[in-house]
């Protein structure tokens, strides 16, 4: 999966061995985050760094990977790539992986009227695996693969996203329905989606 890139498959494949292990029980003793540890230490192999503290942080754990090859890896990407300082300076938003952490930043968009949005997903996978909300002064980008993998942060996907999408407020994109179809291919851990409704959306291509 990591040779391949398939980032967005390793967070269900991690839970399949969590629901063999509630099968079968730890005879052994070996805990189910010993497949965790095996994770982190392959994308640290591969220089995956970023996906790597990513899914540290949504497990609870800690990821310090190779330094040298990260600080390597980063300069390279640096002089290929456009970076998001060169455009907009300042603070890059942090990816939102954690149902409090989710909760605690939809309190910046509260009196927002207006919401912009766009989605992005990987080829290996129907769903979304990034949301990206943005207003003139604040954007927060949302792991939806690894909310919705589990029941608190599904409940927070409604709560937040769910209810955005489905309020008032004008959530604007372009050429959104394909994101749209995106968002409710997207797996969710509760019966009932987490995306009730899109009525809030405007998609300004047609306008």
């Amino acid at each position: 999966i990591v040779r391949k890139r398939r980032f967005s498959s390793i967070i269900f494949q991690v839970k399949r061995v969590d629901q063999a292990f509630e099968k079968v029980g730890n005879k052994d003793g070996v805990g189910p985050n010993r497949i965790r540890d095996f994770v982190l230490s392959q994308l640290c192999e591969a220089q995956e760094n970023c996906h790597a503290q990513r899914l540290a942080k949504s497990w609870n754990m800690k990821y310090t990977g190779d330094n040298t090859n990260s600080k390597n890896s980063s300069c390279g990407e640096k002089k290929k790539c456009l970076q998001w300082e060169d455009v907009l300076p300042g603070v890059v938003p942090e990816l939102i992986c954690a149902p409090n952490s989710l909760i605690k930043a939809f309190a910046t968009l509260h009196d927002a009227s207006v919401v912009g949005f766009d989605v992005e997903w990987a080829d290996d996978s129907d769903g979304a695996a990034l949301l990206q909300l943005a207003t003139k002064n604040t954007a927060i980008l949302i792991d939806i693969p690894c909310l919705a993998s589990s029941p608190e942060g599904t409940d927070a996907l409604q709560k937040t996203v769910g209810k955005l999408f489905n309020s008032s407020c004008q959530v604007i994109g372009f050429s959104c329905q394909h994101d749209i179809s995106r968002l409710y291919s997207s797996p969710s851990a509760r019966k009932q989606h987490w995306l009730i409704g899109t009525r809030a959306v405007v998609d300004v291509r047609k306008l």
